[in-house]
C-alpha cells in the first residue's frame, strides 16, 4: 500500500509538469517585453539573409543625381568700330585724313584707346575697321585675336585671358561682301558659355543709307538691301536649327520707328528680336560741344529670343569717353563702344 501511494504521487507530479509545458507552448506570456522574448525563426520559404547585408554606412548612394542647372555666370559682349586701326598708326590713309587735315594717332592716344577697352572688362570684343591681326595685337598684347576679311577694313574678335566664354570657331560669312572687297564680310563666332553654344555675327555694313528711305534707288541703299537679304538667310538658318544667336556691330542704319531693316529681319526670324539700342542714342561724346551729335544709333546689338531663354535678358552699356581736347573723336573713334551684359 505504501508503494502504491508513492507511485500515484509521482504520476500526479509528472502530469502537472506536462500540463505546464503544454500550456506555455500554446499560449506564451504576451505581457513579456519584446526585447526579452526570443521569437523562433518561423520562415520556411526564404532563408534569413540579414547576415549578408553590410553596414548601412558602407552602402553607396545609388539614387540618381537630380538635374543641376548650369551656372551661367556673367558674360559681357562689346562691339566697337574703332576707326581705322592700323598696324602702323603713323600711316596716313583715307581713314585718318579729313578735309586735308591729318588725324594720325599718337602713342598716347593709342594707349588711351587700350585703356578704354580694358576699363570695360569685356569677355568678347568685336571690332570693326582693323587692318590686320598685328594691329589688334599691338593694341592688346596677350589677347587672343581672330581677323577676317580681304579689304583694308576688316573685322576682329579679341578676348582677354581669363574670358568666361569659350570660342569654338571663327569663320567668315563671305556672301556679305557681295563679291567685292569694297564691302565687308561677316565675322561669325561660335561661343560656348553656360552649357549653350551661341552664334554671334559681327557686321560692318554698307554706309550711305543710314537714314534715307530704305527703298531708295541710291547705290548705297541698294547694296544695303542686298546685304540684308544675306542676313535674313543666316537668321532663318539659325532659327530652323534652334540655335541661339546675336548680331552685333556697325549696321550703318538707324532702326527706329519700325524701320524696314529691322522689320524684315524680324520677319525672317518669325518672331520679334531684342534690339538693345532701341530708343537710345550714342552719347559718348556729348561732353564735347563741337562733336557731331546723332539722334539714334547705327551700331546695334540684336539678340534672339532663344538666347534670352538661355542666358537671360541682357542690359546695355554705352561707354563714355573722357577726352576733352579738340577733335578727340577723330583720334579715338566717332563710334561709341556698346556692350551687352548677361548676368
Amino acid at each position: 500500500m505504501k508503494y502504491l501511494f508513492i507511485l500515484l504521487l509521482c504520476f500526479s507530479v509528472s502530469c502537472a509538469d506536462d500540463t505546464k509545458k503544454k500550456s506555455f507552448t500554446e499560449a506564451p506570456d504576451q505581457g513579456m517585453d519584446v526585447e526579452d522574448f526570443e521569437m523562433p525563426d518561423q520562415s520556411t520559404s526564404q532563408p534569413d539573409q540579414s547576415t549578408s547585408l553590410p553596414d548601412l554606412e558602407e552602402l553607396p548612394d545609388q539614387s540618381p543625381e537630380p538635374d543641376q542647372p548650369v551656372e551661367s555666370g556673367p558674360i559681357k559682349i562689346t562691339s566697337w568700330n574703332v576707326l581705322c586701326l592700323r598696324e602702323d598708326p603713323t600711316e596716313e590713309t583715307f581713314c585718318n585724313t579729313e578735309l586735308g587735315e591729318s588725324y594720325v594717332r599718337s602713342p598716347e592716344q593709342l594707349e588711351a584707346i587700350r585703356q578704354h577697352i580694358l576699363a570695360q572688362e569685356t569677355d568678347l570684343l568685336f571690332l570693326q575697321e582693323v587692318e590686320n591681326i598685328a594691329a589688334v595685337e599691338n593694341l592688346l598684347p596677350g589677347w587672343e585675336v581672330d581677323v577676317i576679311g580681304e579689304g583694308s577694313l576688316k573685322l576682329a574678335l579679341a578676348r582677354p585671358q581669363g574670358s568666361t566664354a569659350e570660342v569654338l570657331n571663327v569663320s567668315a560669312l563671305t556672301e556679305l561682301d557681295l563679291g567685292t572687297t569694297a564691302l565687308r564680310q561677316g565675322l561669325v563666332a561660335q561661343v560656348e558659355h553656360a552649357g549653350t553654344t551661341v552664334h554671334i555675327m559681327s557686321v560692318h555694313l554698307k554706309s550711305g543709307c543710314q537714314i534715307a528711305p530704305f527703298d531708295s534707288p541710291s547705290n548705297s541703299c541698294v547694296e544695303l538691301r542686298q546685304q540684308l537679304e544675306v542676313l535674313k538667310t543666316w537668321v532663318q538658318e539659325r532659327e530652323s536649327l534652334s540655335q541661339p544667336y546675336m548680331l552685333v556691330g556697325d549696321f550703318n542704319r538707324t532702326m527706329e520707328n519700325f524701320d524696314p531693316f529691322i522689320v524684315e529681319l524680324e520677319g525672317a526670324a518669325g518672331r520679334p528680336l531684342l534690339r538693345l539700342t532701341t530708343g537710345q542714342r550714342p552719347s559718348c561724346w556729348d561732353h564735347l560741344p563741337e562733336a557731331p551729335s546723332y539722334p539714334s544709333f547705327i551700331d546695334h546689338q540684336i539678340v534672339s529670343p532663344s538666347l534670352v531663354d538661355a542666358w537671360g535678358t541682357p542690359t546695355l552699356d554705352i561707354y563714355q569717353f573722357n577726352e576733352t581736347y579738340p577733335y578727340a573723336w577723330l583720334y579715338i573713334s566717332d563710334h561709341c563702344p556698346i556692350s551687352s551684359s548677361f548676368e
